[in-house]
């Protein structure tokens, strides 16, 4: 007579793998998967410690269309960056005031200035209240009337020309920082 339930299946591994050599299979799974994972972390600290020193990025060119104008741009450095002395230099005279920049600068220059951000990159914090590029490319009329909508201070960008906003400095990376004159 056949017995039934957990010894017939037990009956079945004995002609081919038994519960001993499972559990030493899942150990020595367990062991190769952490020795992979130590692999890999040390491969991602060696690898990220040459990140931001890679100077490839230097040979890109970004074209920015602004005002039926183009102009060729250098980005920034790769992750280190974001905030320059110029940046410093021209925010430094004002606190709590609102301003729209390029959003890989906003966060950076909030966080070192006390100002707000219309827009910033995202991150674990980030802004987006109002879209840069269309900020830059849109008439004066525009800018005029969002910036009051906004109540926007400043604006942190490439070269335009409208009469309510006031020339303040320059940057070496080329953006110049306007007072909107109300």
């Amino acid at each position: 007579m056949e017995q039934s339930g957990s010894n017939s299946g037990s009956k079945g591994m004995s002609k081919g793998i038994s519960r001993g050599s499972i559990r030493k299979l899942s150990k020595e799974s367990s062991l190769a998967l952490n020795v992979l994972t130590i692999v890999c972390i040390f491969i991602e600290i060696g690898i990220s410690s040459f990140y931001t020193k890679n100077e490839s990025w230097r040979g890109l060119m970004m074209k920015l269309d602004m005002n039926d104008k183009s102009i060729l741009s250098s980005p920034a450095p790769t992750a280190s960056a974001f905030l320059t002395e110029d940046d410093l230099r021209l925010f430094s005279g004002f606190t709590k005031k609102t301003f729209i920049s390029p959003p890989w600068k906003g966060l950076a220059i909030s966080a070192a200035t006390g100002n707000y951000p219309l827009a910033t990159k995202p991150s674990t914090i980030g802004v987006f209240t109002l879209n840069y590029d269309w900020f830059v490319n849109t008439t004066c009329e525009d800018k005029q009337k969002v910036s009051i909508e906004n109540n926007i201070s400043y604006a942190y960008s490439a070269k335009f020309d409208c009469p309510n906003f006031i020339k303040e400095g320059e940057s070496t990376e080329g953006l110049i920082l306007y007072r909107f004159k109300k």
